[in-house]
């Protein structure tokens, strides 16, 4: 029993073993004839040098890392995507026919001379690649070397033969595929025809030269994320220090990265062809440098003088742009370009043309505190403080107490420095603030930032204006020395002789801005006015009464119980059924209370306080409450009065509060709405 099972295992065995083996024999043998359809099998990315003959004239590209470069009879850049295209169809040449060494010497109409294996239309190439395995202790290079001749007569094949490792073969092959096309020239079919190879989230520096005027801007990348062209990473450091225009510069660099070679107009230049000393009138250099590359690139833009004619013809809408020369410091030859760049930068290489065209980037998200000094209005202090959960929320201190701040005007202040325009730029050095209302302001404005972490030099921000505050109400010593903060003061000004005209000029900064004077409209100088608009808040299943007095109605009075979701009530000393109550109505009352928010709220009150004596519409309401103290229920009154103005809005106040608000007529009227119906119980639906 035992022998016979271990027959079966043993056979068993030895066909699992044919079975492995025959598989794997049989995916080599698929694998072998996949390659011996093809002239010749190798591997595109081992290749590290070509070597091309044509017409008895060589021409040589090495690979310089991952780029692809011409070493002879030009020192260039190549094309790599034309390259890499050109290497795949050496690889996968199909044999489609062979023809016989005996046919070859045999057949007058097979011989090389009339399949153009001659010196005249005979193109040679030579793949010089490392070993497959390169860290092997045997590597070596490897060589192939392709032969082709004339055009075969079926639709795009051509004659080839092949030499590997110094072996002949002497068979001759039809192939599909026809390389000819790249390498009769290959200098002209495989040059880089971009002008520039500059990738913008690479570029650190970039400094244009004109005959008058030099311009340098300098970009901080961060490596640590994926870089970017914000406005704020732009610098301006000559002719003067300044935040430049981020979008004005990315439009420049893609115009310049787009630049295509239309022609080749000299072969050869001098090294220092593209800086030349001066500047020529009428051309402009460019220097790019580029994140970890030493060398800068420089390109030089001039009118060409043997621009050929055009090609245009009269019912083109729109002409090509002009043809300019073109010289860049890394390849060799003067190229001609079609670009409209010349024209466009014409006498607008100046400082101001690449300054930043608004006032400040202030990032809400590191924004600790907005101070604002007026002369006539008390200082605004609005604070970022953390709740319970570790978000930042708006408080604004006002009369030694802090309350919620308009966090909707926070953000259009914010959105008014980083938006408004400059009108013009005025040389602080040469002006006299004094002259702008800039030396003593009517209002400064200060903007107290985090610093940021993924900039390790912050700019210089760190002017502090006269009484501005070093710290919140709330701010501890020892909070102030945890974070030193970023100051930004914001000063505003009138022309002693221009008071309708608005200017602007920062701390620590010689520069005066003319901006346009609707930017007051967004500057609130009273601390009232940075109040939240919210008066009331509560929800319905905390409301106990509702007392409404309007006009010369009657009183009426409104109890809700949520438990049932309940209305009773009554009007003067009249009980109301339920019937008589309208609940849609009573509800959308509570809700629009329970929500009342301001449309603004008024810093000069005098009318207001006189209206309010004999309000027209006064709320007293009863709500309960938790008293966080005791952890308890408590009833809680709060009573609202209105009053008409002559504008169609309405004044209001809460309780005992001095701080007048409007509400417009909408809400009023929300507000006075008709609850109480003598005969209609379907009301109550």
């Amino acid at each position: 029993m035992r022998s016979t099972t271990t027959f079966f295992l043993l056979v068993i065995a030895i066909g699992l073993g044919i079975w492995i083996y025959l598989g794997d024999s049989s995916q080599h043998l698929r694998q072998a004839l996949q390659n011996s359809k093809v002239l010749s099998h190798f591997q595109t990315e081992n290749i590290q040098e070509i070597r091309i003959t044509a017409g008895g004239k060589e021409s040589v590209l090495s690979k310089h890392g991952d780029l692809w470069f011409f070493d002879h009879p030009i020192t260039d850049r190549a094309d790599q995507s034309t390259v890499a295209a050109v290497l795949d169809l050496l690889a996968h040449l199909t044999i489609r026919d062979k023809i016989s060494a005996q046919e070859n010497q045999q057949q007058l109409e097979l011989s090389d001379e009339k399949l153009g294996f001659d010196a005249d239309d005979l193109l040679q190439v030579e793949l010089i690649s490392t070993a497959e395995k390169p860290n092997a202790k045997n590597s070596r290079k490897k060589t192939i070397t392709l032969q082709f001749g004339k055009v075969a007569p079926m639709v795009n094949t051509i004659y080839a033969r092949i030499q590997q490792d110094g072996k002949n073969q002497a068979a001759l092959y039809v192939v599909d595929g026809n390389p000819r096309q790249y390498l009769e020239d290959p200098a002209a079919a495989m040059r880089d025809q971009n002008l520039l190879y500059a990738p913008a989230h690479s570029l650190e520096t970039l400094i244009l030269r004109s005959a008058k005027q030099t311009i340098k801007l300098k970009r901080t990348i961060s490596h640590a994320d994926k870089p970017t062209a914000s406005s704020h990473q732009w610098q301006m450091t000559s002719p003067l220090p300044a935040r430049a225009n981020a979008q004005l510069i990315e439009r420049l660099v893609a115009q310049l990265s787009s630049l295509r070679v239309d022609s080749l107009l000299d072969k050869q230049h001098g090294s220092n062809a593209a800086q030349p000393k001066p500047v020529p009138a009428g051309s402009l250099v460019f220097e790019l440098k580029l994140a970890r590359q030493n060398q800068a690139i420089s390109l030089l833009l001039s009118p060409s003088k043997t621009s050929p004619a055009t090609t245009n013809t009269a019912s083109q809408e729109e002409k090509d742009p002009p043809l300019i020369e073109a010289r860049v410091s890394d390849r060799p030859a003067t190229f001609l370009v079609r670009s409209s760049l010349l024209q466009q930068l014409s006498g607008q290489i100046t400082a101001n043309t690449f300054r930043a065209p608004h006032l400040a980037h202030i990032p809400l998200q590191r924004l600790q505190s907005i101070f604002i000094q007026t002369l006539d209005n008390p200082n605004v202090v609005l604070s970022a403080i953390p709740n319970h959960d570790g978000r930042m929320q708006w408080k604004s201190d006002r009369n030694s107490k802090r309350e919620n701040a308009n966090l909707s005007k926070i953000h259009r202040l914010i959105s008014a420095v980083n938006e408004e325009k400059i009108i013009d730029f005025i040389d602080g050095n040469q002006a006299k603030p004094a002259d702008y209302g800039l030396e003593r302001p009517f209002t400064a404005i200060t903007f107290n930032l985090f610093p940021d972490p993924k900039s390790p030099n912050q700019a210089n921000d760190t002017s502090t204006p006269k009484n501005s505050p070093t710290k919140s109400a709330t701010e501890t010593d020892t909070d102030t020395k945890k974070t030193q903060l970023l100051q930004k003061t914001l000063k505003l000004g009138h022309h002693k002789d221009q008071p309708n005209q608005l200017f602007a000029s920062f701390v620590g900064e010689p520069y005066i801005y003319k901006i346009s004077p609707t930017f007051l409209n967004r500057v609130s100088p009273h601390p009232l006015k940075w109040k939240a608009p919210k008066v009331l808040s509560f929800s319905l299943l905390s409301l106990l009464q509702i007392e409404r007095s309007y006009k010369e109605q009657p009183l009426l009075q409104l109890d809700y119980d949520y438990t049932r979701d309940q209305w009773t009530g009554k009007q003067a000393d009249t009980e109301l059924s339920e019937a008589q109550i309208n609940r849609r109505i009573a509800h959308q009352l509570a809700s629009v209370l329970g929500s009342l928010t301001a449309q603004d709220w008024l810093t000069t009150s005098q009318l207001a306080y006189q209206a309010l004596k004999q309000p027209t519409l006064t709320l007293k309401l009863t709500i309960e409450e938790i008293d966080r103290a005791l952890q308890e229920p408590k009833q809680v009154t709060h009573t609202l009065k209105f009053a008409a103005t002559t504008t169609g809005f309405y004044y209001g106040s809460l309780d005992q509060s001095p701080d007048v608000f409007i509400i417009d007529r909408n809400t009023f009227r929300d507000l006075v709405q008709p609850i109480v119906s003598k005969s209609n119980p379907q009301n109550q639906q």
